[in-house]
Formats: structure tokens, C-alpha cells, sequence
């Protein structure tokens, strides 16, 4: 979006791209995850939010991850109909195939890759990823998205498309309906002008977006038409009073479409009040907890590299096959035995940034890097019942969150000064064992003190 203080916000950029992309504790945190594992959140041959636990797949670092309907033994083909166009099988085997979701448009109809900044020099390029403009649009849309994992997702046939963040809808004493964003950066999918959303079989496009002067007594007002669905060429047209603008399957939601594949208030569009970062405010999308999620698909004004930049723990489908973005492997395993109700809990949060929600304004995910680097995992023994359990696995968390946000200055220092030690005795493949404790012991210390 461009604005008349085009230089100020030039400037803006380039101190956000500055912090985010040399900061020392992005880099301890993106060095460890060169490789994601992918694990399947749709069954092979359904979409309706089967999980797959035993599927899974992992990324390789240099590598473009491609996912598509072509294998070695397929006829590869881009396009539809009489457009389609052959291509050799040895050259479009794409790494993760589903030769079962036909609504994938060909062959790499969505690709995992390194954010370039983060590949080595000596590492070979394509003809895009040498671009110095294309890299440098690539960094700012990374760096807006925050602290990522350091890799984007992006598909340039409109396949891929990204989970938006999450929300609930809270009943306000005066009456009316209020929004709590679960998500800490959940007002980074902002529904502009071009921008198309997916929810379930409906597939909706922001035809025009007006946003009036402050004070001049007119509405922000977003005018919306499903392309695709139940109600497709439908238009709807919301004004910044009506939001939270609920749709879902729920006769008293605000968009009714009668779809199997939705929630009953399965997302909204909320607007957020203008404020120092953004002077007329926005129209943003959110998921309101459903099963089968909201997704911004990356077409468009989301269709630049670097838009999908992934953090641990989003979701994203290519095609209607989704997929989870993981720091490691893990199964779970639970038996009843002979008791008539299942007493105990487990959790598994992969990365702790995901517990922090948007209630707490004054942090960034620039500021909780720590949170980012560790994972929480617990079984909470329920016997007599599954109260105590239950509140542990709700509540442990957040609560851990809390405290560490409290010691983060400690440890972040810890952190970066096991980081110092462990790269000045000869990294990963150091026979210093000494160092290698006294890393560990720094940060391991500060987190027996805060558990």
C-alpha cells in the first residue's frame, strides 16, 4: 500500500528489515530448523479434518519442497483443458504427491523453499533468487510476518493458500459481540483490495475497499463475492459497524451458507481501529477455532515471495490437501484401560510462541524469541477424575508463558551467550564436551528457576 510519506515508511521498513533479519536470537533459532516436518492434516482420499498422525514429511535445506498430483509414473501437465501442457515425468516429480486431490491445478502447484537470505553464498541460485529487487521484496515480506521458521510457502497458480489467525467471540456485558485475536499476529491478513480467501467449498474475492478520510461521517465499507460454493456470485457488502461479520453454518450467523465442510461460526471478518501503525484502520480475516480453518490464499496482492513466510505451528493447504509445519516428528499413543471415561491429558505445543496470544499488546514476536526455541510437552495423570487434568492442560502453559516473558532479558542472554561458546569451539562438530555443558547448564538453569 502506498502512502504520501512514502520515505517515512521507507524508513519504517528498513528498520523492521534491519531487526528482524540480523537479529542474533532469529539466528539461534532459525539454525536449528533447516529442516521442517510437514505432517498431513487431511486424509488421502477426504477433506473433512481426518488427521493422519503416522504421515509425515521432511524438508531438506537448498532443496525447493514441491507438492503436486505428478509422480515418476504420471503424465506431468499444467493448465486445464485444452491449455494443458505435457511435461516430462523426470523433470516434474514433485516430493510430496496426492494424486488423489483433484483440485490441485498440475504439478508443483505449491513449493516449500529457504527464504533466499538465509541460503549460503556458494549455494546455487535461480535465475528469481539472483534478482537483488526480487530478494529485497522477498526480505520485507518476511520481515513483516516476523520471526519465522526461515522458510515461505508460495504456489503461482493460486493453490496455496495460508491458515489466517485465530479468534473468539466474547459477549460484552452492554450488550454486543466482541473479538479476542488468539493469534499474535492475527492482523497480519488484512483483507485489501484483490485479496481472496478460501473457507471450506467457498472461495471469496475483495472486489473494492473503501476507506474513508477520518472524520468525514462515512464508513469503511468492503465489498466481497464468492467466486466459488454455495453462494457463488453472491455479493456482500460490510461496513466496519457490522464487524465482527460472522459466516459459517448457523442460521444466526451473519453469512449463512449451508456447507458440510463449516463450522457453525466458522470465521469472520473483524475491522481494527485505526492507530499509530495503520491511520484508517482494516478489514481483517479470522478463524474463529473452526475444524477445517479460514485460509488467505497466496494470489494477488499475497502472491509475492516471502508473503508465506511459516512460523512453527501454522497451517497451510495446497490444493484441499493440508499440511502442519513442525519442528519434529512425535506420535501419540493413549489407552482407556478399565476405566469408563478417558481421566488423563496430554499436550504437545511444538513451539511456546503459538501459546502467546494478541491480549498481551506490548510484545512482538521479534521480542519472544526464547518462546520460539521451546517446546512443551506433558502427560497430567487424572485419577479420580479429569478436573485436575483438564486444568493443567489448559492452563500450565500460559501460565510457564508468563514467567518466562517475566525472565526474558536472562533468557535471552543465556541463549546468546551458549550461542557465542558453542560457535568459537568449533560448532556442531566440536569435541569439546566441557563447552557443550556449560551451554546447556546456562539456559537450563534459568528454566528450573522459573518452572
Amino acid at each position: 500500500m502506498m502512502t504520501s510519506n512514502g520515505h517515512k515508511k521507507n524508513s519504517q521498513y528498513e528498520a523492521l528489515l534491519s531487526r528482524s533479519l540480523t537479529s542474533p536470537h532469529r539466528d539461534i533459532y532459525t539454525r536449528g530448523l533447516y529442516r521442517l516436518c510437514l505432517k498431513f492434516t487431511t486424509s488421502e482420499d477426504e477433506d473433512e479434518g481426518k488427521l493422519e498422525p503416522s504421515t509425515s514429511f521432511w524438508t531438506i535445506f537448498g532443496h525447493d519442497t514441491t507438492i503436486g498430483n505428478a509422480d515418476s509414473s504420471s503424465s506431468a501437465s499444467v493448465g486445464g483443458g485444452g491449455s494443458a501442457l505435457s511435461l516430462p515425468d523426470r523433470n516434474h516429480h514433485d516430493d510430496v504427491v496426492r494424486k488423489m486431490d483433484d483440485s490441485m491445478t498440475g504439478p508443483m502447484a505449491g513449493v516449500l523453499s529457504v527464504l533466499p537470505f538465509l541460503l549460503p553464498t556458494n549455494m546455487h541460485y535461480s535465475s528469481a533468487d539472483c534478482n537483488p529487487a526480487l530478494m529485497s521484496l522477498t526480505q520485507r515480506h518476511a520481515a513483516n510476518a516476523g520471526l519465522t521458521c526461515g522458510w515461505h510457502a508460495y504456489g503461482d497458480r493460486g493453490d496455496t493458500a495460508m491458515r489466517v489467525g485465530r479468534a473468539k467471540l466474547n459477549n460484552h456485558a452492554a450488550g454486543g459481540i466482541g473479538v479476542k485475536l488468539l493469534t499474535l499476529d492475527a492482523v497480519r491478513w488484512e483483507l485489501c483490495k484483490g485479496a481472496s480467501f478460501a473457507a471450506g467449498n467457498s472461495v471469496f474475492l475483495v472486489e473494492d475497499l473503501i476507506m474513508p478520510e477520518r472524520g468525514n461521517g462515512n464508513l469503511p465499507q468492503l465489498t466481497m463475492k464468492a467466486t466459488k460454493g454455495p453462494i457463488r456470485n453472491r455479493c456482500i457488502v460490510i461496513t466496519s459497524d457490522r464487524c465482527p461479520f460472522v459466516f459459517g453454518r448457523a442460521h444466526e450467523a451473519d453469512l449463512c451458507i449451508m456447507d458440510r465442510e463449516l463450522s457453525r461460526r466458522h470465521g469472520a471478518v473483524i475491522f481494527v481501529p485505526p492507530s499509530s501503525r495503520n491511520k484508517r484502520g482494516s478489514f481483517v480475516l479470522v478463524d474463529l477455532e473452526s475444524t477445517n480453518g479460514s485460509y488467505m490464499r497466496l494470489v494477488g496482492p499475497y502472491g509475492a515471495r516471502g508473503i508465506g513466510a511459516l512460523n512453527i505451528g501454522d497451517e497451510f493447504i495446497v490444493g484441499r490437501t493440508g499440511f502442519s509445519v513442525n519442528r519434529f516428528d512425535y506420535g501419540i499413543s493413549e489407552s482407556i484401560g478399565a476405566r469408563p471415561t478417558m481421566e488423563d491429558r496430554l499436550v504437545v505445543i511444538q513451539s511456546l510462541l503459538s501459546v502467546l496470544n494478541n491480549s498481551q499488546h506490548s510484545y512482538t514476536k521479534l521480542d519472544c524469541a526464547e518462546l520460539a526455541m521451546t517446546s512443551f510437552c506433558g502427560v497430567f495423570d487424572g485419577h479420580g477424575g479429569d478436573e485436575c487434568s483438564e486444568f493443567l492442560a489448559n492452563h500450565l502453559a500460559p501460565i510457564l508463558v508468563q514467567h518466562m516473558l517475566r525472565e526474558r532479558e536472562t533468557l535471552k542472554a543465556a541463549l546468546y551467550e551458549g550461542s557465542n561458546h558453542h560457535l568459537s569451539n568449533g560448532g556442531p562438530n566440536s569435541s569439546s564436551s566441557n563447552t557443550q555443558s556449560t551451554n546447556e547448564d546456562a539456559a537450563s538453569e534459568t528454566m528450573r528457576r522459573i518452572i
